[in-house]
């Protein structure tokens, strides 16, 4: 059995983070290398394919900034397969947000790529 390490972990909260910084700055082109022709993402707005995703990052409109990411947990599925789970906290324009956020990587020629990625709001009463 393989042991999901700390060091792993945070190699693919870097990658999250670096993505959520993309979205920000309209950097299609972050994702694009992140990827897999069959990568599927399910957001607020529905379920859409990675490709949908790097066509909708160059129309974001709002600015965002991290303000924290924790909480998060690494499920090792095989040597080339994690699931990531995480919290995120945003500074948005129009107010904070939290995000309870999962992802699926696998490695692709020793490079982790995305094959799936889930985010739910999360609601404050």
């Amino acid at each position: 059995m393989v042991v999901a390490g700390e060091d792993l972990q945070q190699e693919l909260l870097d990658i999250e983070r670096g993505g959520w910084t993309a979205i920000s700055e309209r950097d299609a082109d972050y994702y694009r290398k992140l990827i897999l022709p069959d990568t599927v993402v399910v957001d607020d707005e529905g379920i859409h394919k990675g490709v949908e995703l790097v066509e909708k990052i160059k129309k974001v409109e709002m600015k965002s900034s991290i303000k924290r990411i924790g909480n998060s947990k690494l499920v090792l599925l095989d040597a080339d397969c994690v699931a990531l789970t995480y919290r995120i906290d945003l500074e948005l324009e129009i107010g904070d947000i939290g995000i309870y956020a999962s992802s699926v990587y696998v490695r692709r020629d020793g490079v982790w790529k995305l094959a799936l990625h889930q985010q739910t709001p999360i609601l404050r009463a």
